[in-house]
């Protein structure tokens, strides 16, 4: 194998993983438009190493929060849940409880 064919499979190679990547951008959810495009920018300015960050970083926020600066509406079921974690006191035998 010459070192042509080794360079075109990983040309090959890279443009595959940034393709890939830049699908997942794209279909992401947690994401807005301004976000997607700069991420599928450094993905294809910065192939191999725009790929694998980029990559690495949906892959562990996959599930997580909605788009940036949005929160979710909170469901009634679990109303109550977060009304008792808003105005929890700390316990009494927390030294700084004042009251």
């Amino acid at each position: 194998m010459s070192w042509v064919r080794t360079f075109e499979d990983v040309l090959v190679g890279i443009a595959l993983l940034n393709l890939t990547i830049s699908v997942v951008i794209v279909r992401s959810e947690s994401l807005t438009v301004p976000q997607k495009l700069a991420q599928v920018l450094i993905v294809w300015l910065i192939p191999p190493l725009g790929g694998m960050l980029i990559g690495m970083f949906m892959w562990t926020q996959r599930g997580r929060a909605p788009a940036t600066g949005y929160r979710p509406i909170p469901h009634e079921s679990t109303r109550h849940i977060e009304e008792a974690v808003n105005h929890a006191a700390p316990p009494a035998w927390y030294p700084d409880n004042r009251s």
